[in-house]
């Protein structure tokens, strides 16, 4: 009988339902704990003790499993820079769609029902949920950063600095050839994420350039680690999305980092010299810039179901609420 010490009221009520032939709630008072016990084992023959415990366990797994009556289970998969986002937005959905079970899983997991992804490929079918944006970025113990502050960094610039040179391309001119190895865009080292989920390639795509482009090292794995590669070497410069870049807690620049100064119109140049998330954020939704790539992340889908539409459609209206406080721009109205 101690098999229905942990079955709630709702459980014991479903299993009388879907054993019928059994008789085994055929009484007139409500299907409580004491009736249960008391009535079952009353009714049931000892050779039926190992059907019904079969019956119990097949049905109450069923029901774990699927959620409760009437639910819905889908699948999200997402790398570590949009978990925190994903997980603010399928918390507050199912919190107000009971019925729904959203999982998410990471990148290794072999399948998923939606995929969060920062940049688009061909024949990819996407749903746009937020907007990011990149800058570049050294630590406050690089010993050319005297040399980095002098600059007001524009395209030019940031090409020369973060791409090899494009012969066709007229911000490479022979003088500038000429000059090679006394510039500070060739004393600078460039370090940058490898992997499918990094932003190389929004941030290469922006500038014309395709990753095979970007010089210096190459790292695999998350996007995070370039922060932790600068840190270690001191000569390095990179570029990362602002939820990585800020303190999305305290909403401040994180420690011992250091935004390059770029050139752009003022209400973004004094919100990056804040040193606030949330002033650089308003700013870069209000204005574009041609040294700040701002891209898309979306979900990929394939066949989707009513309650992933449904997802999706409440992502992208009531959803947006969640972006700016987990370092993302929200989308614009068109979109």
């Amino acid at each position: 009988m101690l098999i229905f010490r942990w079955l709630d009221e709702y459980t014991i009520n479903m299993l009388c339902d879907i054993t019928p032939q059994m008789r085994l709630c055929d009484f007139e008072q409500p299907a409580t704990f004491a009736n249960v016990n008391q009535h079952i084992f009353r009714r049931m023959k000892t050779k039926s003790i190992f059907a019904f415990t079969v019956a119990v366990f097949l049905s109450v797994s069923a029901f774990a499993v699927g959620g409760g009556a009437g639910s819905t289970t889908f699948t999200i998969k997402t790398s570590k820079v949009g978990r925190s986002l994903v997980e603010a937005w399928t918390k507050a959905y199912m919190a107000e769609h009971p019925e729904v079970n959203i999982q998410i899983v990471g990148t290794k997991a072999a399948d998923a029902d939606l995929t969060l992804i920062n940049h688009k490929e061909k024949n990819q079918k996407v749903a746009y949920v937020a907007r990011y944006a990149l800058l570049p970025v050294t630590t406050s113990g690089n010993p050319l950063l005297s040399e980095i502050e002098k600059k007001s960094w524009g395209s030019k610039d940031l090409k020369e600095l973060f791409f090899t040179a494009d012969e066709l391309d007229d911000d490479f001119a022979d003088d500038d050839k000429q000059k090679k190895g006394k510039k500070i865009t060739d004393r600078l080292n460039v370090v940058s994420g490898a992997n499918s989920t990094s932003s190389a390639s929004s941030f290469a795509a922006f500038f014309g350039r395709n990753t095979d482009n970007i010089k210096g090292e190459k790292i695999a794995g998350d996007d995070l680690y370039l922060l932790s590669a600068i840190n270690d070497d001191k000569t390095l410069v990179t570029f990362n999305s602002l939820n990585y870049l800020y303190d999305t807690d305290s909403r401040q620049l994180k420690s011992n980092l250091h935004i390059f100064p770029l050139s752009v119109k003022k209400e973004i140049g004094d919100a990056l010299k804040s040193g606030n998330l949330d002033n650089v954020i308003v700013a870069l939704e209000k204005q574009q810039s041609d040294v700040i790539p701002v891209d898309n992340i979306g979900f990929e889908y394939g066949n989707l179901t009513d309650s992933e539409e449904q997802f999706l459609k409440w992502v992208a209206s009531e959803g947006q609420q969640f972006n700016n406080q987990n370092g993302f721009l929200k989308l614009v109205d068109n979109q």
